[in-house]
């Protein structure tokens, strides 16, 4: 089961996410962030996945935007990004924050799903280099 967390700053966005989310056997949300900080904290509390980050969100208390990408990183989740506005400011901050992918909120409900399920089942780089080096060393 996908470990989820869903991170935004608007709680009608959270409410219709989460609702996408429960039909979905494969998915197991852990919980809810409202901020950055928030979000920070309990990705390193619950540990999931996936952590679905509106990237325009409000920062939260005494967290500056330098210190975002490298601790939602050491959480372990892969972050996918979400925004209403798809264009090159969303794609930086999206790139900033560490996200593996940015979706456009809009589309939510055909591709959020099928983003969780891809990006939980890719393979770390590091983890695909050394595969390969092993594979080419037994044959």
């Amino acid at each position: 089961m996908l470990r989820v967390l869903v991170a935004d700053n608007h709680a009608i966005v959270r409410a219709g996410i989460l609702r996408l989310l429960v039909g979905d056997p494969r998915i197991k949300v852990l919980g809810e962030a409202s901020d950055f900080s928030e979000a920070v904290t309990k990705a390193h509390n619950f540990r999931p996945d996936v952590l679905i980050l509106d990237v325009h969100m409000p920062r939260g208390a005494g967290l500056m935007s330098s210190d975002v990408n490298g601790e939602l990183t050491s959480s372990g989740a892969k972050v996918l990004g979400i925004s209403f506005a798809n264009d090159d400011d969303a794609r930086s901050l999206a790139n900033a924050l560490g996200a593996a992918e940015l979706l456009d909120k809009i589309n939510l409900g055909k591709e959020l799903i099928p983003a969780i399920i891809r990006l939980a089942a890719e393979v770390p780089p590091l983890i695909q280099a050394n595969a390969a080096t092993d594979a080419g060393a037994i044959q």
